[in-house]
């Protein structure tokens, strides 16, 4: 079964170019270059719904906000989530940062 970001990134890269693809919804597996590369599966929307949460509750992305799709590439910015920020405000329960927590970082999904 091949997930919507697997088909939206592929389409996107294949199709068109680089510039349609919004990276800061891409989970960090999607990023890894060589010759193993990791086994994308549809899991992989898991993260892209923790970026949105993550979006709906502090107006900002978690990771790459003020950074350039360029600058995200170039310094592998996904590649390094390794920790959520939480700021102070607007106040979210410890709940909803748990369950954030799990969407972004548990890579066991």
């Amino acid at each position: 079964m091949v997930s919507f970001l697997q088909f939206f990134f592929f389409y996107s890269v294949t199709k068109f170019n680089q510039n349609l693809i919004n990276f800061r919804y891409l989970p960090p597996e999607c990023f890894v270059v060589g010759k193993n590369p990791p086994k994308i599966s549809s899991k992989v929307d898991v993260w892209s719904v923790g970026v949105i949460f993550y979006q709906c509750l502090y107006g900002k992305k978690p990771f790459g906000h003020n950074q350039s799709q360029a600058t995200i590439l170039e310094e592998n910015t996904i590649l390094k989530a390794t920790e959520v920020q939480f700021s102070n405000k607007p106040t979210v329960s410890n709940e909803a940062k748990v369950i954030n927590n799990i969407l972004l970082l548990d890579n066991n999904y």
